[in-house]
């Protein structure tokens, strides 16, 4: 049964809603310790909004007399709407949360049923989320469940059911052989999560399918996606040497190009990397299928000056694979260009090159398939006890530096290499950008979070987010990169104000008051199905529901567990009609 009941669980748009203390069945009832139906358990309407009549039933199994004690927020009630008191009823005039109780006598082994009842307003504007989950791993995987959350409310009570799943005990292997290999578990309904084995490993999953990617650390097999189904396994996930496509990367004059890194990616699933040889050959393991898209990527030698290529298309790999860079750009080279700070040169000052390359900067052909290659820019060069750049290629472009003189110091300049003509890179010192956080009411928030996210060339050069949490006056203050691009992100953990994201700002465009608009607060109880003991410590996000990419991992807001089990949350109130 618990197959069914998390399916359910997880199928239903608000959640699993309640919160009660019996063991859903996933068929509306109650299950004792047994696993025999004894309760189940009707609200009338399903979805009420303020100003209706609702009518809560429950109905005992196995006959005989049974006594029902009803409680509605916690107080004992008695507006009975049914004869044997199996139903009550009562008036929902605000749209709020409220909780309803049921306890049967004899029990046969039934607990106390606890519903929560979310009221909505009736002209209320709609918005869905995924509400994620995370667990202590010991106890249950990471799960999802989509929520629908009605404006004009001050709050909404979402209590979280995790099923604790059941646990794979796998290994990788080739032939018989254990394999050292990367493994990512990701789920039909829900969150991925990735470990890294010797051979054998053990996880925790949820009661669905799940497909496995398995990468080896040995580069001469293949990584490879494999189903897993609960109770059908499997538990051993071979791997072998798949197919094989080779190929040539040629330079831009039409070289051999050595020392490139190749792979290929089809549905996120990669190849093996493969390194051409001195004839610019290359050979590389793949379990992809026929006519579909395939991107082949190449990072170029550090000392090549060229950019990284990229190109897609459902390639031949029954045939040899072709990569040419064309004649443009060509190379520049930053040899003993100075880096400064307030006219100093600075020694040791770690020089990050990035930048996108416009135009096409090579082909990709299989048989009759080419494609063009898009590129970009990634080389790093350190400054010399002088304080000048080593001999250093790059391609002649619009490109940008970041500077990096100490563990969180970083700026940005502006390198145009078009020319290739000598130039200075400037590092001006961090700005401390200030402000302060109101909530809905304009008072100062403490305990606010501030995360400036970098974009653009910070991004490029996987500089990680800068974080503040706001003092007792409201107030913050990050040390940005000069020059550089953020996406700044406010959220509350405490729920009294709604997030509100900044999506490209620089530190002189951080803001100096931000005010959270009017927050509905989401709070609940999380607990793992048959554990009675608080889940402490879980971590709680809201994430949107319909985006791509990046995003789509990216949490709205976040907050985790307290030592009870209980979260509050806040998002944007969705107003109404």
């Amino acid at each position: 049964m618990k197959i069914v009941r998390f399916i359910l669980c997880l199928l239903a748009l608000a959640g699993c809603a309640g919160s009660g203390y019996g063991n859903s069945n996933g068929d509306g009832g109650i299950g004792d310790d047994a696993g025999h139906g004894c309760l189940t358990f009707t609200i009338t309407p399903a979805h009420p909004v303020a100003g209706d009549h609702v009518k809560a039933t429950a109905m005992a199994f196995g006959g005989g007399v049974v006594q029902y004690h009803w409680q509605l927020d916690g107080v004992d009630y008695t507006n009975y709407e049914a004869p044997d008191e199996s139903a009550i009823g009562f008036d929902v005039p605000l749209p709020v949360s409220h909780t309803v109780s049921v306890d049967i006598t004899p029990s046969d082994g039934c607990s106390v049923y606890e519903q929560t009842i979310n009221v909505g307003n009736a002209n209320g504007n709609v918005v869905m989320y995924r509400m994620r989950v995370v667990p202590p791993p010991d106890l249950a995987p990471p799960q999802e469940s989509l929520i629908v959350v009605a404006g004009g409310q001050t709050s909404t009570d979402r209590p979280f059911y995790i099923d604790p799943g059941t646990q794979l005990a796998g290994s990788v292997v080739s032939g018989a052989t254990p394999v050292a290999a990367y493994v990512k578990l990701t789920p039909v309904v829900g969150p991925a999560f990735d470990l890294v084995t010797a051979g054998s490993f053990t996880a925790q999953l949820q009661l669905v399918m799940h497909s496995v990617l398995v990468i080896p650390q040995d580069n001469t097999l293949a990584p490879r996606v494999i189903a897993w189904t609960p109770g059908l396994g499997p538990t051993t996930f071979g791997v072998d040497a798949g197919s094989t496509v080779s190929g040539t990367v040629l330079d831009r004059v039409g070289a051999p190009l050595a020392n490139a890194q190749v792979q290929l990616v089809q549905l996120g699933v990669p190849s093996t990397i493969a390194t051409t040889n001195g004839a610019g050959a290359f050979t590389a393991h793949h379990t992809f299928l026929a006519g579909q898209t395939v991107t082949a990527t190449v990072t170029p030698p550090a000392t090549s000056g060229l950019a990284r290529l990229s190109a897609s298309a459902a390639f031949d790999l029954t045939q040899a694979m072709q990569i040419s860079y064309v004649g443009s750009p060509a190379t520049c080279d930053l040899a003993a260009t100075p880096v400064k700070r307030s006219g100093a040169n600075q020694a040791g000052a770690i020089v990050t090159v990035a930048g996108a390359l416009a135009g096409t900067i090579g082909t990709v052909t299989t048989g009759a398939v080419w494609a063009n290659a898009t590129g970009s820019v990634h080389v790093v060069a350190t400054a010399n006890g002088g304080g000048t750049l080593p001999t250093t290629l790059v391609p002649r472009a619009s490109l940008a530096a970041v500077i990096q003189l100490a563990a969180a110091d970083f700026a940005v300049a502006v390198l145009d290499t078009s020319a290739c003509a000598a130039q200075v890179l400037d590092a001006p010192a961090r700005i401390t950008a200030t402000g302060l956080v109101l909530d809905a009411g304009h008072q100062p928030l403490v305990g606010a979070r501030v995360e400036a996210v970098p974009v653009g060339v910070l991004a490029m050069a996987n500089l990680i987010p800068v974080q503040a949490t706001t003092s007792s006056g409201g107030a913050y203050s990050l040390a940005l990169a000069s020059g550089g691009h953020y996406e700044l992100r406010y959220f509350d953990p405490g729920g009294h104000g709604a997030p509100r994201d900044f999506p490209d700002l620089t530190a002189a465009g951080v803001p100096a008051t931000t005010d959270l608009g009017a927050a509905l607060a989401i709070t609940g109880l999380v607990s793992v199905l048959d554990n009675v003991n608080p889940i402490e410590n879980a971590s709680v996000q809201l994430l949107c529901s319909n985006c791509t990419g990046v995003a789509a991992s990216q949490p709205i807001a976040q907050t985790a567990t307290d030592i009870t089990g209980n979260y509050r949350i806040a998002v944007p109130d969705p107003g109404t009609m």
